[in-house]
């Protein structure tokens, strides 16, 4: 049986193509009002939140996974929230995947791109804008929601339009106060029972192919604010349970149209791009494949690189959080690596580097000054804070080279070991190199950062954090309606 809905479903028979009908080359009035109501120019921003639903099949339990989006004329930033668990990214045997980003993801799809950004990462991925990179990842114009007879159809528009120059013809009667509309597709038949009442939208379509309906669906329609829209829709086949049930079910828990404080417009930075985000371009067409977001636009590594360092520019707060954990993750897997090596090869050194601590130090410095526009004297003041730090930090570690040269030996001699004695000892060893380099992190967290803290002017705080407030909020709230770990 299908997994508990989490609403309710309107079951109809549908009746098979087979009557005569007045078939005409001009798309019927009630069509075009269809097309209309759910068209960018009439929906033309909004928000909207949902559950897709499988049902089980014969070896394949059921699952149900959530989603929400923004959207503002052509644009349309989703993100996958994952399923009831909260899991976005699962491994073949079902479990919980492991990678360093797994969810939520999130993607901004216009005619031309397709952006994917996993939560967290510092990276992104940038897909040709076509259906078929579009379907691979589950993204969808929301405000389509219950315009096809099947999950997996190309849009009515794209149906429409392919076939617009191949002779399609349309029928159109009135039935019960429904306009029924057929478009007849060289030779398949899609059907649509359109409700004037509920603002020209569709509670039933159906395709039909030689006198038999191969695939159907029924749509529950609500009035959100003043515009009406799907509040669930169930797709049947007749495949599945001779299409007697419904092989998915979707439920849309929230909706939004047209809001004046809507954004207007859309951009990476609503699926959490932040500056200094690596963009990888999957279209092989696109040069260079590799570029950075700057907050604004894509700029090559280069000239990226050139404005960090003259301190225009500041790597978003989540993009630096991660890359330094990532460092330190890669310091961790080269301790591990060495620890289970099997013999003495020239290894490098478990003591900190001076070049990564000292450029990280000097980086956080030249962003300080270009995010509070210090002037020349509060920016000599500002470097020679650093400099003393530095100087604090590098007396710290002479007096204890002797210990970071010891950690080292004892490194070495875990390759005697057998496994498990080798990685309990690296962790050992991990936290024993964590706890001798915390009085370098304490002079950045308990000197350099305060001691740079009192530098700006009320005036140059007010006007940083002016220029920092995000002017609405992007696609990447939670949905309410999704039941939390």
């Amino acid at each position: 049986m299908v997994a508990t809905f989490a609403c309710l479903v309107m079951v109809v028979c549908v009746p098979q193509e087979g009557s005569v009908l007045p078939w005409s080359a001009t798309m019927p009035p009630a069509l075009q009002a269809f097309l209309n109501a759910r068209s960018a120019e009439t929906l033309r921003t909004g928000s909207i939140e949902w559950s897709f639903e499988e049902a089980e099949r014969p070896g394949v339990s059921g699952w149900r996974r959530y989603y929400s989006c923004q959207v503002a004329q052509d644009r349309v930033a989703m993100t996958d929230w994952g399923d009831d668990e909260g899991v976005v990214m699962r491994g073949p045997d079902s479990a919980p995947a492991t990678y360093d980003y797994t969810g939520p993801g999130h993607f901004l799809l216009d005619r031309d791109q397709l952006w994917w950004h996993i939560d967290r990462a510092p990276g992104a991925r940038v897909f040709p804008g076509t259906r078929e990179a579009a379907d691979s990842m589950r993204v969808v114009d929301a405000r389509k929601i219950g315009m096809d007879t099947t999950v997996t159809a190309r849009t009515l528009y794209e149906q429409l339009r392919t076939g617009a120059g191949a002779d399609v013809r349309y029928a159109s009667v009135v039935e019960d106060g429904l306009h029924v509309v057929t478009a007849d597709v060289h030779g398949m038949f899609l059907r649509w029972w359109i409700d004037p009442a509920r603002g020209w939208n569709a509670v039933r379509s159906a395709m039909i192919r030689d006198g038999k309906t191969e695939a159907y669906s029924t749509t529950r329609l609500r009035q959100w604010g003043e515009a009406w829209f799907p509040e669930s829709v169930a797709y049947f086949a007749d495949g599945y349970r001779d299409g007697r049930e419904p092989y998915v079910t979707i439920c849309v828990s929230a909706a939004g149209f047209n809001a004046p404080d809507d954004p207007q417009e859309l951009s990476p930075a609503d699926i959490g791009v932040e500056v200094g985000t690596d963009v990888i371009f999957q279209d092989p067409a696109i040069r260079p494949g590799l570029q950075y977001w700057d907050g604004q636009k894509l700029v090559t590594q280069d000239e990226f690189f050139a404005r960090l360092q003259r301190g225009e520019l500041r790597r978003g707060p989540t993009v630096e959080r991660e890359l330094a954990r990532l460092r330190e993750k890669n310091y961790a897997r080269e301790v591990r690596d060495r620890a289970l090596a099997s013999g003495p090869a020239s290894r490098p050194t478990s003591r900190p580097s001076r070049a990564r601590w000292e450029s990280e130090w000097e980086a956080y410095t030249r962003r300080f000054i270009a995010r509070f526009k210090l002037v020349e004297d509060q920016t000599q003041k500002a470097q020679q804070v650093l400099k003393d730090c530095q100087e604090q930090a590098h007396q710290y570690l002479d007096r204890h080279k002797a210990a970071f040269e010891e950690l080292d030996r004892r490194v070495e001699a875990l390759a005697t070991l057998d496994d498990e004695a080798k990685r309990k000892g690296a962790e050992a060893l991990l936290d024993e190199r964590h706890k001798l380099m915390q009085p370098v992190d304490d002079i950045f967290e308990q000197h350099l950062k305060p001691r740079l803290d009192k530098l700006p002017t009320r005036t140059q705080r007010r006007a940083a954090h002016a220029e920092e407030r995000p002017d609405h909020q992007g696609a990447t709230s939670q949905p309410a309606g999704r039941p939390r770990p």
